[in-house]
């Protein structure tokens, strides 16, 4: 069945929207010969042929698909087919619209065909079946393809507005290349896989767009002709000579300057048919009696009456623009004293400081060579002032009143979107205009949504990132590479400077993302995590993160300074520790090499590991409109996730060893399950998802029973698992 070609028709369409994910189902009902040279005719049992519903599935269907449109393609069996009544066996294969022929041979001449599809229109036997159609105006000849609309609901087919009528295609056919068929009733179709030959272009434009397009090609090519000229038929006679002269005709270099020269000649031929008579009337009307007496004068009276309108007119302009250039002047003159007492001003303020300067020299000089002489009275007076500062009172709120000193973030005005599943939505579009499966997104997102810190392993780790920062962040990305001089949590934050008593922020601006109170989804990716030491700098940031994705009312926070020592003019002033904020969202990147630290095992009771490397080859392309999701509705649906979590006392009932995990494995078990489920996706994905990403690493870095772990569950491990558990090893080395 995969060596014939068909014919269907779109029967249903899913997913219209702008992001969404766009599928239909084709009900086939013409099939070919095996060897795609001709129509048989109907499908017979299309039930059989076409398992499961006499139809077949189309993925990835193109943007502006119809309901009702009929197209040809060939089909292949869907590779994860397995017999369910509401699937389809087939997919579609090389989809391309279906040409329909409407026969006007009976016409005299491709002219008269011209001429009444694009004025009175045609009458014809059927609807057109599809959006476009050939003309076939002779036995050789088609026109086409071309859009077709009718007048009214039973009116006459006349060609569509839209269609550029100065270059339709003309296609050299033969009859043996049509073929007629039974679809809807008898129509004319080409043969499969048959085309035609491109034989140039017919120009089908009216007489009045012909005569302007005539002057303005006249113009372009030979100028002074143009203006030596009146609107006559010695314009269009002019630029026949002009177009035979420029070597065009009989060449193949201007198919659509030979269609126009065409029309041109035909139009010529009409004027000459007429010209005669036209010049004796006029000839007659200008001899009579005072005719000629009367154009002149009335000539004459209108050529004064439009003198005198444009010399009042100027008259009326050139006042205007007196007074407004008498307005200027005064302007002008009274900021030139402005600049002049400003100019006065300045240069007695540059002589007040040049005393000043002068005088602090001297004071200076003599200071200095008071204390080099005695230089204990400095010490003395340095005690003093300390022992005279106000003492500071103990701070019991982390916060101050030099908060709104600093600089808010700046706001990405992109969408925003609310509803989960719209998200979802998008963003597999994303990921698999990357050539990667929706799959690898919806774990991300999943993970993300659970609370779980999820390190992103393969080749297109960033292209992920990348494509879920568009979806989530308005494409904001906070892109950190880590170094290898990072060995407490404050050296990512910021740094507590004692001489100025100032914290120093990291250049990655992280602290200022967890201070942020906006309403804005943050994502910060750690790029080469390992480069430094996991247990020193990461690890509290981890926890923190975890309690926040738990709920807990007061996280776990990182110490920056002591408060008490800290510089009150400080824009930092008031914060001396701080905790891990619920719209900063962090992924981790390793790196593999000889200039990475081994991870700890306690590593992966708090991060979960993807693989990105699965390829999806069915993918279509993205637009470039960036989305955000606010920070109050990322709370809703971690809300929503939390609701729908289980208690893993349920989950591993099977397995008494999990009795002996650490309780952050098994509390990232019970997120998961909710956020899967609250993703639409069933139970058994959360739980293959918590095996895959979070357990199975865990057991990895203990050495412990995975292999007893797959038996159990009946899971075959596949290469990723194989990839995942080489990379956790070569971390802890």
């Amino acid at each position: 069945m995969s060596d014939r070609s068909y014919l269907g028709r779109v029967k249903r369409i899913e997913g219209n929207g702008v992001n969404e994910y766009r599928y239909a189902t084709v009900e086939p009902i013409l099939q070919s010969s095996e060897d795609k040279l001709q129509w048989l005719g109907s499908i017979p049992n299309p039930i059989i042929e076409f398992p499961s519903r006499g139809s077949v599935h189309w993925p990835a269907a193109p943007v502006g698909l119809g309901q009702g449109d009929v197209w040809q393609f060939e089909i292949e069996e869907h590779r994860n087919y397995k017999g369910e009544p509401n699937w389809d066996k087939y997919i579609v294969k090389n989809p391309k619209p279906a040409v329909e022929i409407i026969d006007l041979r009976d016409y005299d001449s491709e002219r008269d065909v011209r001429i009444v599809l694009t004025s009175e229109g045609v009458y014809l036997p059927l609807d057109p079946l599809c959006d476009e159609c050939m003309i076939w105006v002779k036995d050789d000849l088609c026109v086409g393809p071309l859009q077709l609309v009718q007048q009214q609901n039973t009116g006459p087919w006349i060609l569509a507005s839209s269609v550029d009528r100065g270059a339709i295609r003309r296609t050299k056919i033969s009859p043996e290349m049509v073929q007629v068929v039974k679809f809807d009733d008898t129509r004319y179709l080409l043969k499969p896989h048959i085309e035609g030959t491109h034989v140039g272009f017919v120009n089908w434009e009216s007489d009045e767009t012909l005569a302007g397009r005539v002057l303005s090609h006249l113009l372009k090519r030979d100028r002074k002709k143009a203006q030596a000229l009146g609107v006559t038929k010695n314009v269009f006679q002019t630029y026949l000579d002009t177009i035979a002269n420029s070597d065009l005709i009989g060449s193949d270099a201007d198919d659509l300057e030979m269609a126009f020269r065409d029309r041109i000649a035909d139009i010529l031929e009409t004027i000459a048919r007429r010209n005669n008579f036209l010049e004796q009337i006029a000839n007659v009307c200008f001899e009579l009696d005072g005719v000629k007496e009367r154009v002149t004068q009335r000539a004459d009276e209108e050529y004064r009456k439009k003198l005198s309108e444009h010399s009042s007119r100027l008259d009326v302009d050139l006042k205007d623009k007196r007074v407004e250039i008498g307005q200027l002047e005064e302007e002008l003159k009274e900021n030139e004293q402005k600049l002049t007492a400003a100019s006065a001003r300045l240069q007695s303020l540059d002589d007040e400081i040049e005393q000043r300067v002068q005088r602090f020299d001297s004071v200076l000089t003599e200071r200095l060579q008071e204390l080099t002489a005695k230089p204990e009275r400095l010490f003395a007076e340095l005690a003093i002032t300390n022992a005279l500062l106000p003492k500071q009172d103990n701070v019991t709120s982390f916060r101050g009143s030099n908060v709104s000193s600093r600089a808010p973030l700046p706001q990405i005005d992109v969408p925003c979107i609310v509803d989960p599943t719209a998200f979802l939505s998008g963003l597999c579009v994303r990921i698999m205009a990357c050539g990667i499966s929706p799959i690898v997104g919806l774990n991300l997102h999943s993970l993300l949504l659970a609370g779980s810190v999820p390190i992103l392993i393969g080749k297109s780790s960033f292209d992920v990132i990348s494509a879920y920062a568009d979806c989530i962040s308005g494409g904001r990305l906070h892109w950190v590479p880590i170094s290898g001089t990072l060995f407490e949590p404050s050296d990512l934050l910021a740094r507590f400077d004692p001489t100025s008593r100032n914290l120093i922020p990291h250049p990655s601006g992280i602290i200022d993302l967890l201070l942020d109170e906006s309403d804005s989804m943050h994502i910060v990716v750690l790029d080469g995590f390992n480069r430094a030491a996991v247990d020193g700098y990461l690890i509290p940031l981890l926890k923190s993160v975890h309690d926040v994705a738990s709920g807990m009312p007061l996280p776990r926070s990182i110490p920056l300074a002591p408060h008490r020592l800290m510089s009150q003019t400080d824009i930092y002033a008031d914060i001396s520790q701080i905790a891990w904020k619920r719209n900063v969202l962090l992924i981790l990147v390793p790196s593999i090499g000889t200039s990475t630290l081994p991870v700890p095992a306690e590593l992966w009771e708090w991060c979960s590991i993807i693989g990105t490397d699965k390829a999806y080859s069915d993918a279509q392309s993205a637009t470039n409109e960036k989305k955000r999701v606010k920070a109050s509705d990322w709370d809703n649906w971690r809300q929503g996730a939390r609701q729908g979590a289980e208690t893993v006392a349920e989950m591993n009932k099977p397995l008494p060893e999990f009795e002996y995990l650490p309780p952050a494995i098994l509390k990232t078990a019970e997120r998961i399950v909710g956020a899967v489920t609250f993703c639409n996706q069933k139970k058994e994905e959360a739980w293959k998802l918590y095996v895959k990403t979070c357990l199975y690493p865990y057991l990895v870095s203990q050495q412990a029973w995975t292999e007893q772990l797959y038996q159990h569950l009946n899971i075959a491990p596949d290469t990723l698992d194989r990839q995942i558990a080489d990379t956790v090893r070569q971390l802890g080395e």
